[in-house]
Order: C-alpha cells, then sequence, then structure tokens
C-alpha cells in the first residue's frame, strides 16, 4: 500500500462514526501492513522453508484456536481494550474487526505469503476464497474457528 494511503486511511479509521467505513478503512491498515512485513521474510527466507512455515503457522493457529481454552477469553480482552484516546477512541489496530467477525494478524499474513509463494496467484487466490467460503460454514456450528487452514488449499492449487 502506497505509504501516502496511510495518514487518510487512519484518518478514515480514527474519526468516521459509521461503523462500516471506519472498520474498512482499519482491514486495508492492517492487511496493507502485511503485504510489506511478508515481503520482507519472503525476501531473506528461502521457498522452501517458508513453505514449511506456512503450513506449521496454519497448524498452530489450528491448535490454539481449537485446543487452548484460553485463546476465547484472550480474544474477548483484546477486544474489550480501549487504546488511548486524542478526542476521540483512537482506531483499534490490534486486530481486524469488521462487523462481527474478527481475525489476528496472521489471519491477514498467512494469504499474502501465499501469494509470495505460488507461481499461480490467481488459481490459488480462487481456491483459497472457495476454501475460506467452505470452510467458514463452520461457523454455524462453532465459534471461534481457525482462518488459516483455507491458505492450505491455495498452496497445493498454486
Amino acid at each position: 500500500m502506497p505509504a501516502l494511503c496511510v495518514p487518510p486511511l487512519y484518518a478514515v479509521a480514527w474519526l468516521r462514526s459509521d461503523a462500516w467505513a471506519s472498520d474498512l478503512a482499519g482491514v486495508a491498515l492492517i492487511a496493507g501492513a502485511c503485504l510489506p512485513i511478508t515481503g520482507l521474510v519472503a525476501g531473506v527466507a528461502p521457498w522452501l522453508r517458508l513453505t514449511g512455515g506456512l503450513v506449521l503457522l496454519v497448524v498452530l493457529d489450528v491448535i490454539l484456536v481449537w485446543g487452548d481454552r484460553q485463546v476465547e477469553p484472550t480474544i474477548n480482552a483484546l477486544q474489550s481494550a480501549a487504546p488511548p484516546t486524542i478526542g476521540r477512541p483512537r482506531p483499534e489496530l490490534q486486530q481486524v474487526d469488521f462487523a462481527s467477525a474478527t481475525m489476528g494478524w496472521l489471519d491477514l499474513a498467512a494469504p499474502a505469503l501465499l501469494g509470495l509463494l505460488v507461481q499461480r496467484r490467481v488459481v490459488a487466490g480462487v481456491a483459497t476464497g472457495l476454501a475460506a467460503g467452505l470452510w467458514g460454514l463452520l461457523l454455524l456450528a462453532t465459534s471461534p474457528i481457525a482462518a488459516t487452514p483455507p491458505v492450505l488449499v491455495g498452496l497445493i492449487a498454486g
């Protein structure tokens, strides 16, 4: 994301009273921050290790979300933590909030890393999107769910 977009997006996330625009600006800021971070990591680590790291990230995400009972209270504490105020509350950029959905930074960094690892990005993106839609149906049965497993489908497809 060009650096010139950051101040206006931050202003929208901070000053807009409607939650939709504020949430969308926050998502754009966090997603935009994930891109250069994964780019830096991809520039210094070998492809095979990055691929293994992505798979381990997904496994760890699943273990933490479904295997550790402390995740849900931690998520709730993180959501209720208020950042410092300067006239108005500052935007909460410690996690991705969009309407009632909440995701951590790694849930956006994993697909960004996937885009750097695969040759066929469009195929990987479509496969990941379809898998994420199907995976999201789990929310009808349980919440929270790990958000990173659909990235493995994209990794295989790409």
